[in-house]
């Protein structure tokens, strides 16, 4: 057990020097300050429908449903209709226009478009 460097400092077993009260490493690989990596970034699923998740088939695809539903557009049962008002569409990033087509594109049976893309 490696424990912690004494009162005034210490060399670790992987060469770095410690202060005191600093936690020691417990192997010679341990290299000081990195931090300890992560399994992958989850599942990437984005939903591109009411409780429907898929990855993207691209990292560079993002769901329209994500970019409109509950902000720019509302769901009346058949489709998407844009009922946001200018000054949250300007918030988003977006013209009337463009949310108007997204709504379009999702309605016609689209699901992704390209990062960026409006």
């Amino acid at each position: 057990m490696a424990g912690r460097a004494p009162k005034g400092g210490t060399t670790g077993i992987n060469g770095y020097e410690y202060e005191g009260g600093q936690f020691l490493p417990s192997s010679a690989f341990t290299v000081k300050g990195a931090q300890p990596q992560t399994k992958g970034q989850g599942s990437r699923k984005q939903e591109i429908d009411n409780y429907v998740w898929e990855v993207p088939p691209t990292a560079e695809h993002v769901s329209i449903y994500r970019q409109i539903a509950g902000t720019a557009a509302t769901w009346n049962g058949q489709e998407f209709t844009v009922t946001a008002s200018d000054v949250t569409l300007d918030y988003m990033g977006m013209t009337r226009d463009q949310a108007e087509d997204l709504a379009a594109r999702w309605n016609a049976g689209e699901r992704w478009m390209l990062r960026g893309e409006r």
